[in-house]
């Protein structure tokens, strides 16, 4: 299902998730995974013009640019935090953001040595 945000005639963003965003920021159902896991995280946006995406952990950016998933390879412990993608159409002197977020869990095994 796509929301669609037009914020003037030439800008229109439109995302598509599974729940209805009624704020600037979504929470997406949290995340677990095992150690060495590989997760592709899903960003999807449509837009006019076609927009620009930036990924987070923690607040730090991972990631910017045309590519709108992130891919968590061989999680590890310091893997674990807050994703969140946002989603960005920019026109001259004008953009307008829409974001989502998840919380990704890394279970990583005890290893015993004796």
């Amino acid at each position: 299902r796509c929301k669609i945000h037009q914020f003037n005639s030439t800008a229109v963003l439109c995302l598509f998730n599974s729940t209805t965003i009624n704020n600037q920021q979504e929470r997406l159902s949290p995340l677990e995974l095992n150690e060495h896991d590989t997760k592709l995280l899903l960003c999807v946006a449509s837009g006019n013009p076609k927009p620009s995406y930036t990924w987070k952990r923690n607040g730090a950016v991972i990631q910017q640019g045309q590519e709108s998933n992130y891919t968590i390879t061989s999680a590890k412990k310091e893997d674990r935090g807050l994703y969140t993608c946002e989603a960005v159409v920019s026109v001259p002197a004008l953009s307008f953001t829409r974001s989502a977020s998840y919380t990704v869990d890394v279970k990583v095994k005890c290893k015993y040595q004796l």
